[in-house]
């Protein structure tokens, strides 16, 4: 069984940002998508875990911590691109195939693993594109801490796909 590396009642990695970056509005640009791709996620992995008789597996226990995970994520790039100058807005692309729920668990658990294991992969080849573009270091402590937590998840997800 899968167990979570953290529990929803730690406290998550919160940092002061505000005052410790340099304004630098070309990276707060690059990183809207890393929180917008974090947003899709979190929502993705959420709609997952609501899958009929996933209930309560280890399946659904580690969907639900990744939306946590990516939930958290999302917070944290929304500081750090508040702290860089940047706005906010807000264009996310939340499109789950909700068709999928009328699909038996056993026949799209790998399905649901595979798309969980590509978008953690698309966000480490984001934040490590932004890991070459900035020279500050707190922005850099920032991103390397989101790559180690996308790099244990998709560890996660592989050990999930071989109990299957």
């Amino acid at each position: 069984m899968i167990q979570p590396s953290h529990s929803p009642n730690d406290p998550p990695f919160r940092p002061s940002l505000r005052g410790c970056v340099c304004r630098d509005l070309r990276m707060a640009r690059l990183l809207e998508s890393c929180r917008t791709d974090a947003l899709y996620r979190a929502t993705a992995n959420t709609c997952r875990a609501l899958v009929p008789d996933a209930d309560g597996t280890p399946l659904c226990t580690l969907l639900e911590e990744l939306a946590f995970d990516a939930n958290e994520h999302f917070r944290l790039l929304g500081s750090l691109i508040s702290a860089l100058g940047g706005t906010l807005g807000l264009t996310a692309r939340i499109c789950v195939d909700m068709g999928l729920l009328s699909t038996r668990l056993e026949s799209i658990a790998a399905l649901m693993l595979e798309d969980a294991l590509m978008e953690a992969k698309r966000s480490i080849d984001g934040y490590q594109n932004a890991l070459g573009m900035t020279g500050d270091r707190v922005v850099r402590s920032v991103l390397l801490y989101l790559l180690s937590d996308e790099e244990r998840h998709i560890e996660q997800i592989q050990k999930a796909r071989e109990l299957l």
